[in-house]
């Protein structure tokens, strides 16, 4: 991964990336046509998750430096040159690493400076046309499907993609690249873009050799999107992932007596009181379930240290106890802003026939707890959950915040996710997990639209959501999961004045805002396991649908 390509796996990992940073900038911004050397760049998605950062770092190191036969074959088979640098870009902006806790915790953890990583900053503002600029420059995509619409001239890229490594929904898009796996929802829905990655540079989970650090990022991305290695169906992890996750835990600080504690004790600490209290709480429930369990369920100790019964049970409990840690981080959101929020987990795409330009942003909290932040409250104080006047305030700012937030991004649909423990936890959208792994797991969906184009298509949009006709038209033996199971009205908590269960406030009974041109509908969510990865493609089908049906 790094500039020079004879350094060898156990290289220091921030100063990989570092080097590799330099080369990258070098090549992209080289104006002699003799040092306009080839080079990848290798994008996780803009939300900008640990597995989207550990994928793509994982790939730019592992085509850089293959490790086998077969990752030789992998290499090969992009029939690029063999100077060519592979170079990993964070698809944000460095500012933005802060809505990040578990990826800045994760980096410190890592020794790595985010100075040494490439983000869109490092670029110029015309980015896109730097990548376009010369043929030397190609284009390889991991935790999303397809490269963005925001990227423009998007054929002129599209072209550029080489290599497309995802968990995703297959939409079909990059169907010449040479390097093209997809094992999204209909092709066994792997947990993590990381294990999907590890599986095709593994030869099926036979050997990869990583150094530590690389091992300790990747298992991170692993840990977090499967629920701690929580085996199907009551967890995300299948075998593919249960496979990557004892290559990566194997080589990982966890499995090390002299490297474990340290590096648990630094994590906790960065992660100050709730890391703890993760750490804490989720020992006490590995020793309770596994010992009944009988280490069944999912990553054995046996896996990890054979040799050693007490220590492979020390190693697996400090898997799960990485997890915790890392979990709570991404999930102490109450730092953030509305608009934070919106931003920190958000993806962008466009419905070709239309052009409309629709934001897909997923919040760990539910909306009931999310109208009573702090940056929505009333002038005059109040509105703290007995409804009225103050009350009505909180959502008439909930909805400023969100039609400011369509105005930023030009968007023309935006769609918020929400995903969280009825009993106030927040939960996280990517995985299902909890730390506490209590209480009842629920979804809402929120839809709103802007400008007269897509407001003509909301009610038929609305309408095919809630028939659930994305689902219903897939053939694949798990249709059924990617129902979305929409209920409206929406209701919230219990009202202390009324007994009643709150409803939306500040819409009109069309869900128009009268404050602006926005139209917003908002729905419980029933199938509480349909995540991004389902709403997404079932809102994009219903948007391209109700857009087809009007008359030319």
């Amino acid at each position: 991964m790094a500039a020079v390509q004879t350094a060898t796996a156990e290289t220091d990992l921030n100063g990989l990336l570092k080097a590799n940073k330099a080369e990258a900038l070098s090549r992209l911004f080289a104006s002699d046509a003799a040092a306009r050397k080839d080079v990848v760049v290798i994008m996780g998605n803009e939300a900008g998750d640990t597995d989207s950062m550990a994928s793509a770092v994982l790939l730019a190191h592992l085509l850089s430096h293959p490790a086998n036969a077969g990752g030789r074959t992998i290499r090969d088979s992009l029939k690029l040159p063999e100077d060519t640098l592979f170079t990993p870009l964070m698809q944000f902006l460095r500012k933005d690493l802060r809505l990040r806790g578990e990826n800045e915790m994760l980096l410190h953890l890592l020794d790595v400076d985010p100075s040494s990583l490439l983000f869109l900053d490092d670029l110029p503002q015309d980015r896109s046309r730097l990548l376009a600029g010369g043929d030397h420059v190609k284009l390889a995509l991991t935790d999303h499907p397809s490269l963005s619409k925001t990227w423009e001239p998007y054929d002129e890229l599209s072209k550029r993609v080489v290599a497309v490594i995802d968990h995703h929904a297959d939409d079909g898009s990059h169907k010449n690249a040479p390097l093209r796996v997809l094992m999204g929802p209909g092709a066994g829905q792997v947990g993590s873009a990381v294990s999907v990655v590890v599986d095709l540079f593994s030869d099926k989970g036979k050997e990869l050799k990583l150094s530590m650090k690389l091992a300790d990022l990747a298992l991170a991305a692993v840990l977090i999107d499967t629920d701690d290695l929580r085996p199907m169906p009551r967890g995300k992890a299948t075998e593919v992932d249960l496979t990557a996750g004892r290559l990566l835990a194997v080589q990982s600080s966890l499995v090390r007596p002299e490297s474990r504690t340290s590096f648990l004790d630094t994590a906790v600490r960065f992660g100050g009181d709730i890391a703890a209290s993760a750490a804490k709480a989720d020992s006490s429930f590995f020793a309770k379930s596994h010992t009944s369990l009988g280490f069944s369920d999912g990553l054995s100790p046996s896996s990890l240290n054979s040799a050693d019964a007490g220590e492979g049970v020390l190693a697996r409990t400090a898997l799960s106890t990485y997890w915790a840690v890392l979990s709570a981080v991404k999930l102490d959101v109450a730092r953030l802003s509305s608009a934070d929020l919106l931003h920190r987990d958000y993806k962008e795409t466009t419905v070709d026939e239309s052009q409309f330009r629709s934001g897909f942003s997923s919040v760990p909290v539910g909306l009931s707890e999310w109208i009573r932040k702090k940056d929505l409250s009333p002038a005059g104080g109040g509105g703290g959950g007995g409804g009225g006047k103050g009350e009505d305030e909180r959502w008439q700012k909930y909805w400023s915040t969100i039609d400011e937030f369509m105005r930023e991004k030009r968007l023309q649909w935006a769609v918020v996710g929400t995903s969280f423990r009825d009993d106030g936890e927040e939960m996280d959208e990517s995985n299902d997990s909890t730390t506490a792994r209590e209480g009842k797991h629920r979804r809402e969906l929120l839809l709103a639209c802007r400008g007269a184009p897509a407001s003509a298509l909301f009610k038929t949009v609305l309408s095919t959501l809630e028939s659930d006709a994305y689902a219903q038209g897939l053939s694949s033996p798990d249709s059924s999961s990617q129902q979305l199971l929409l209920e409206s009205p929406w209701k919230g908590r219990r009202l202390a004045s009324t007994g009643k269960r709150e409803r939306v406030a500040g819409l009109d009974e069309q869900g128009r805002w009268p404050q602006g041109d926005m139209q917003v509908a908002v729905y419980i969510q029933r199938n509480a396991r349909a995540s991004r990865k389902v709403y997404l493609p079932a809102v994009m089908h219903a948007i391209r649908a109700a857009a087809a049906s009007v008359p030319k």
